[in-house]
Parts: C-alpha cells; structure tokens; sequence
C-alpha cells in the first residue's frame, strides 16, 4: 500500500515547488530533464514502499535528494539576470565557470532550506487535522484496503481519532516532532562540505573551466559530492536499530552484509566513493538472497504461533473468567458471547489438529519440535514472547495431551488455569526489555532522554512469573 500523502507530501513538496519553478521559468535541457527523472523516482517509491523510514532510507542510498539539489542549482544557473533562458553557446569559458559555481551554491542553498523546511514542518504538526485526515485516506480507501465502514462510523473513528490526537499533543508536546531526528540523520554538512571544496577551487586566482573540471575528476571532488557518506550514515542506523530488535538473526546478518558490501566497494573505488549503481545491484542482490529465508522463517513462527494460540484459547474457553477475556470481552450480547465461547470449547481441538498436519506437511516439524527451533528461540531470548515460561510449559506439557477432538479438559486441569491466572504467572515478566532496548539505541542516536519525551517510560508488566530459562525449559 502506497505510503500515506499525510506523510509523504511533507517530504516532497520541497522538490514538487522546485521542479514548478524551473517549468514556470520555461528551463529545458540535461538538468531539468534530470529533475523531472529524480522527482518521478521519489513519487514511484512513495507509491511502491509502505514505511516512510524506508522511504527516506531508500532516497538518501540513491543519492535523490543531492542528484535534485545540484540539478536545480545547474538549472538556475542557465538563467541570466533577468531570469530569461540564454543559450549555453552565448557564454564564454569564464561565464561557464560562474555559472556552474552559482549551481553549486544554489544546491547548498536549497539543502539547508529542504532540512529547515522538513523541521518547521515537523515542530508545526497538527494532531488533530492529521488525525482526521488518516480517517478521510481511510475513507477514499476502503475499497483497497478491504474494510467496509459506514459514514457514521467513519464519522465516528473521525471523532474519536482528533479527540485522541489532541489529548496526546496536549500531554506530551513532543510527541509529534521529528526536528531532533531529523536535525541528526540528516546532517547535511556532510553533503555542502564536498561541495564548498568544489567551489573553493573554482574560486582560485587564474582558473580556468577546462582545468576546474580536471582537477575535480583527478581528485576526485567530483565523486565526493555524490553524499556516499550520508549512505553509510544511514545503512550503520539501520544496522544499530536491528541489534536492538532483530526479527532474526537473519536480519542482523543481512544488514551487516550489505554495509560491508558498501565498504568493501569504497574501499576498491577511486576516491573512496563506490559507483552507486554497483552498490544498488549489490543490494538487490543480497535482498534476494535472504527473501526465501525470511518467507520460510515467518511461515513456521506464523504456523506455531497458532498452535499455541489455539491450546490457549481452549482451556481459557472453560475457565469461570473466559467472558473478561480476549476475544469474548469484545461482545456485548449475552447469548453470543455464550455461543462463541462454547464453539471455542468444542472447536480448537480440532483446529489444533488440522494445523499440526499442515505444520509437518509444509515444514517436517511437529509440534514437539516447535520448542527447540530456531524461531522459538530467538522470540524467547528477545523477550518478544509474551507468554511466561511456566505457562507455556502448562500448554506444552498438560494442556496439548488434553485437546483433542470431541474431548473436553478435567476440573483439575482447568484449576490450574485459573491459578496461574489469579496468580499472574500467565505473562512474560521481561516483555519491556524490548521496548528498553530501543530507547537506549534511540537515546543513544538523539540524545539521552528524547524516547521519554517523545513517548514517555516504558511500562513493565505486571508479572510474578519467573524470566525465561530455555535451558530448564527443554531439560
């Protein structure tokens, strides 16, 4: 699903006024043609990707944002004074060097002013209309996204989203601004000091055009410009924001192989700058790779997930506290709730059966070797289990013999349910070490205490369970 406009014309704007400029002032040739090919790659990524991280990840990594600025400078600077467009023939090789130098500047100018104009943006976020605004893309959606709401539902959501939205920007102001993050990430000194390098040799007494361009080309001043910098800026964030909370190990590894990727090829390039196309085919290349091992990782995660699920649900259908819990809590008629909690009674078992079958067919596993593989163990060691050790242990050990079809659990079995339920040894007492892990990365990239004010402590859960211990869990 295409990123949403709310989020994505933020971002673009900058460039979408850019390019009207240059069409209004009637420019033509290489450069613009250039912009108009750059601006049309940002919009096809906004309309490919779904995550504005990836989004800004994937700009920088094909250096849109520096192709853009430096196009639109070279186009400014094809206009004389009166702003009418001249004939590159009519200049002479003293004028060919101003106006690229006037380019460069211009660029840097208009790289200050997108950063300034994405942090005023961000420090002047409305809540409120941007709440409202995600339920009327809902609404214009729906079709797409597969819902079917009613206007006066849609009214609502509507409602009750601004509502929300203003209380959560009246509590935490910080909430909803990004200045700090993108004041960090996007450290465009990195990109304008290249460039003042270039300009400042194009300024020495006694320059020609001709010599200006090679010495650019012999010392590689040309290739500094590119922003290959801010590219591993970004793919080490990446990286620091997976060790935190890897997927898999998968994931980690992935990361890790496509920076060394990129530092390998700096460190064979001239200059120490990689060829951006070779880097994006190296990329692609490592994307591919660990595809397959993703799908297959999520599928048998997805397939044991429910398992558990479903013994989970079948003894918490037969205890005296099933009408308080998920998902019975959400329905409201009586006789309803009573249906689905029966049918939770007498179905599982069953479902429970036909998902075994499918988890050996697709995969050879069973379910006695969920506890030992490899995506169990990596959600346990994570903390990204919610489940506490005891009672997945209960499921693993008493519950599934139980369930089976056309059967029903004991009084005793049921007892014990409902003691690790009063007892509040039914939930993972570390589930917040996933949360903590990111506040100290985020901390540690933005500046110590920004994930508080942002998004407030991270809460513990109530637990008197004992942490996971995989090696009493399998002895």
């Amino acid at each position: 699903m295409p990123i949403d406009p709310m989020l994505a014309d933020p971002m673009l704007m900058t460039y979408r006024n850019m390019m009207q400029e240059i069409e209004d002032k009637g420019v033509t040739g290489e450069y613009r043609d250039t912009m108009r090919s750059t601006l049309d790659r940002m919009e096809q990524l906004v309309q490919e990707l779904d995550d504005i991280n990836t989004l800004t990840g994937t700009m920088m990594n094909e250096n849109l944002y520096v192709k853009f600025s430096d196009a639109y400078g070279r186009c400014l600077g094809a206009l004389g004074g009166a702003g009418e467009k001249q004939n590159p023939d009519d200049y002479d090789d003293g004028a060919l060097l101003t106006q690229n130098l006037d380019a460069l500047r211009e660029s840097i100018r208009a790289i200050k002013a997108g950063k300034q104009e994405a942090i005023d943006i961000s420090n002047s976020h409305n809540a409120e209309e941007n709440a409202a605004y995600t339920i009327d893309y809902l609404s214009r959606n729906q079709q797409q996204m597969g819902t079917n709401f009613s206007d006066g539902e849609l009214k609502q959501m509507k409602s009750t989203a601004t509502k929300a939205a203003k209380k959560k920007q009246q509590q935490n102001p910080e909430y909803y601004s990004n200045a700090q993050e993108i004041d960090v990430l996007f450290n465009e000194q990195k990109l304008i000091q290249p460039i003042e390098e270039v300009i400042a040799l194009g300024e020495q007494p006694g320059m020609t055009f001709p010599r200006y361009l090679r010495i650019q080309i012999e010392k590689g001043l040309d290739k500094a410009m590119e922003g290959s910098s801010l590219t591993r800026d970004t793919l080490e964030f990446q990286l620091g924001q997976i060790r935190s909370n890897p997927s898999s190990p998968y994931q980690l590894e992935e990361t890790q192989k496509v920076l060394d990727g990129f530092n390998t090829l700096a460190a064979a390039a001239p200059f120490g700058v990689p060829d951006s196309l070779e880097f994006n085919l190296l990329w692609n290349k490592i994307e591919h790779e660990y595809a397959p091992i993703y799908a297959k990782w999520e599928a048998i995660k997805r397939k044991w997930e429910q398992i558990i699920s479903r013994l989970d649900e079948w003894i918490t259908a037969h205890t005296r506290f099933a009408p308080y819990m998920y998902p019975w809590e959400l329905i409201t008629d009586p006789a309803a709730k009573r249906k689905a909690i029966e049918q939770s009674q007498d179905c599982m078992p069953g479902e429970l059966k036909v998902l075994e079958r499918m988890f050996h067919d697709y995969f050879g596993l069973t379910v006695n070797d969920i506890w030992t593989h490899e995506t169990f163990v990596h959600e346990v060691q994570y903390d990204y289990l919610t489940e506490s050790q005891e009672y997945i242990t209960f499921l693993r050990d008493k519950v599934y013999p139980a369930c089976q079809p056309f059967q029903h659990p004991n009084s005793a079995l049921i007892a014990e349910c409902e003691r690790l339920y009063e007892n509040k040894l039914m939930t993972n007492p570390n589930v917040h070490n996933v949360g903590e892990r990111l506040k100290n990365h985020y901390n540690n990239t933005f500046g110590e205490g920004r994930y508080e004010a942002k998004y407030g402590t991270i809460s513990r859960t109530e637990s008197n369970a004992a942490p996971w211990n995989l090696a009493s869990f399998n002895a």
